[in-house]
């Protein structure tokens, strides 16, 4: 029988606060460039695509809480493919060293679900 082990209290707290760091990263990003050719699609799709995946993480560490990892554990799973679900969203809508700090916070957010993951035993 195999034993499911339990997500630590960090490793959840740093998942949900990259991401929700990620996520102000990129409105920050869009608010300094407005006039980027992408910034509609991003302010269209982009954004509330992630909006939407921020408010999962926040659901789910509510039922963490609550002692539910089962959601945290779905949603960290749907984080590690973040970089193909933003495929065609480019980051470099504020130059070039905006960039750099979006793609290292979105690597912290698929890291930290890593973490959240491989502390279950599911990764």
């Amino acid at each position: 029988m195999v034993e499911d082990k339990a997500v630590t209290q960090p490793a959840a707290d740093r998942f949900a606060s990259t991401f929700a760091d990620f996520v102000q990263g990129v409105r920050k990003t869009l608010e300094m460039a407005p006039d980027h050719p992408s910034t509609p699609r991003w302010r269209r799709k982009g954004l509330p695509l992630l909006e939407h995946d921020l408010a999962e993480v926040e659901a789910a560490m509510k039922e963490y809480g609550a002692g539910e990892q089962q959601p945290l554990l779905h949603v960290a799973s749907s984080a590690m493919s973040l970089a193909k679900k933003m495929d065609g969203f480019p980051l470099d809508l504020a130059g070039e060293e905006s960039a750099n700090q979006l793609a290292e916070q979105r690597r912290f957010v698929v890291m930290a679900a890593w973490q959240v993951l491989n502390g279950a035993g599911a990764a």
